[in-house]
């Protein structure tokens, strides 16, 4: 089994052959065991993937309408290249839309709901004072997802996983700059209260907060036109 077929199970372990082929290839880019601006072979990704090439055909059709992948006649398909302009401006979409969402969520979180997001930010704390960077973008990422779900928006849960997938890369050189980390321990624990103890309108305030900032670090990576314009994420 080739290192790239290992990378692509899922952290319980799962053969590709029992995932969807897009999730599997989409995992693999987010992740970087495929690059920007890499191309995709089909035969090539068969054998490293263990994946049926008719499926993978249809994985690259889908991950081109999520633009993360770019197909041309004649050429094949390759990993797009996104920019740090793109991934500011969906970084402040998802603003408005998770906003939206951290509303929700304050009314409708139940208190078994509640002790699940202060166990999370109580870890978040261990990560940074661990200095654990990876696995807190890893788990400060789960804690935006828990809020999504306990919203009950789907339509705006759904649009926020295609903006995500143009943010990934960008967000954890930010999480990696010196100091950053202890400023997004300090608005996620305030987000998670709010979304605990409200009301509605503060934890939607303190979402959009947080991902304005995070789009306005992204501004700052604009500065360097010298630097590799995506790098994955965790």
């Amino acid at each position: 089994m080739t290192e790239q077929r290992e990378q692509a199970k899922t952290a319980e372990g799962a053969e590709p052959r029992e995932r969807d082929a897009a999730d599997i290839l989409r995992d693999a880019i987010l992740r970087g065991v495929f690059q920007p601006a890499q191309r995709l072979v089909e035969a090539e990704l068969a054998a490293q993937l263990g994946l049926p090439r008719a499926a993978l055909r249809e994985a690259l059709v889908r991950l081109e309408a999520e633009h993360l992948v770019e197909r041309q006649r004649n050429v094949g398909a390759r990993v797009r290249v996104i920019s740090p302009e793109e991934a500011a401006e969906a970084m402040e979409t998802r603003g408005v839309l998770e906003g939206l969402c951290a509303e929700s969520a304050v009314r409708n979180a139940t208190e078994a709901d509640r002790e699940r997001l202060r166990a999370l930010g109580a870890e978040l704390q261990e990560l940074v004072a661990a200095g654990d960077v990876l696995t807190y973008s890893a788990r400060s990422d789960d804690l935006h997802s828990e809020i999504h779900a306990l919203s009950g928006r789907v339509v705006a849960h759904r649009l926020i996983g295609g903006l995500r997938n143009l943010c990934v890369g960008y967000h954890l050189r930010i999480v990696l700059k010196p100091g950053y980390l202890p400023i997004s321990l300090s608005e996620h624990l305030g987000l998670i209260e709010a979304v605990c103890d409200g009301p509605p309108e503060r934890a939607a305030q303190l979402m959009r907060v947080h991902l304005f900032g995070v789009r306005t670090a992204l501004d700052g990576l604009l500065e360097d036109r010298n630097q590799v314009p995506w790098m994955p994420g965790a």
